[in-house]
C-alpha cells in the first residue's frame, strides 16, 4: 500500500465500491481524457448504454474550477456526478445552473443529496472524445483524406447524434473494460495502488 494516501484516492475507492454494488455490470475508468480541451475526468462509469462523468472532491480539494469542469462534462457525457466531502456539499449544490447529481461522502458512507439529471451531449464534443483510429471504421474507404479533422467532419455530417453517442460508448467500453476487469480481479482489501489499473491512458491528440 502507498505510504502517501491522498484524501481524494480514499474517496475514489469508496465511490468505486459503491458503483459496483449499486450498478451490477458497470465499467469504470480513471483519468479519462475527453473533448476538445483534452482534459481528464476523475472517474468515468459506463452503465446500460449511458456515460457518467464523476468528479471527486475531498476536504483538501478546491471547487473553484468545478463549474467550468461540469459545463465541459455536460457537452460529452450523459450524466455529471460530484462525490464530495461534507465540507463542500453546500457549495457544490449551489451550482444550480449545472445539471449535476451530488453525493456526500464521509467515512465510507455515501448519501445522495441531489438526484440524477440528464445532460444533452453534443455531436462535436463526443466525436472529439473518440480517437481517430477508432473512428476510421465508420468512414467509407476512399471517400476522404484521412486526417483527424476530415474524419470527424465527415462523421459529423453523415451520422445523427444518437449514432455518435453509440460510437463514444463503444469506444470507451473497448478502452476501459479490460483494465476494469483486471481491477476487479485484484480487488480485495482496499489498495490505493490498484487505482493505477483504471487509468485509461487514452490518446485523443490529433494524428
Amino acid at each position: 500500500m502507498s505510504l502517501l494516501i491522498r484524501p481524494a484516492d480514499k474517496i475514489k475507492l469508496s465511490v468505486i465500491d459503491y458503483l459496483i454494488e449499486q450498478f451490477p455490470g458497470v465499467i469504470i475508468g480513471g483519468e479519462v481524457m475527453y473533448g476538445t480541451t483534452k482534459k481528464v475526468v476523475d472517474l468515468l462509469a459506463l452503465y446500460d448504454g449511458e456515460t457518467y462523468a464523476i468528479e471527486i472532491k475531498s476536504e483538501r480539494d478546491s471547487v473553484r474550477r468545478l463549474s467550468e469542469q461540469l459545463k465541459e462534462y455536460a457537452l460529452i457525457f450523459d450524466y455529471s456526478i460530484v462525490f464530495t466531502h461534507p465540507k463542500h456539499t453546500s457549495e457544490v449544490i449551489s451550482l444550480s445552473k449545472s445539471k449535476i447529481s451530488v453525493f456526500e461522502v464521509f467515512d465510507d458512507e455515501i448519501v445522495m443529496m441531489v438526484p440524477f439529471k440528464r445532460n444533452v451531449p453534443t455531436k462535436s464534443e463526443m466525436l472529439h472524445s473518440i480517437n481517430t483510429s477508432f473512428l476510421k471504421r465508420y468512414v467509407s474507404s476512399g471517400k476522404i483524406r484521412c486526417t483527424s479533422n476530415n474524419i470527424r467532419s465527415w462523421i459529423f455530417r453523415k451520422f445523427k447524434r444518437d449514432a455518435v453517442h453509440q460510437m463514444l460508448y463503444d469506444f470507451l467500453r473497448q478502452k476501459l473494460a479490460s483494465r476494469f476487469s483486471l481491477y476487479l480481479k485484484e480487488r480485495g482489501e482496499k489498495s490505493y495502488d490498484d487505482l493505477s489499473l483504471l487509468s485509461a491512458q487514452l490518446n485523443l491528440r490529433p494524428s
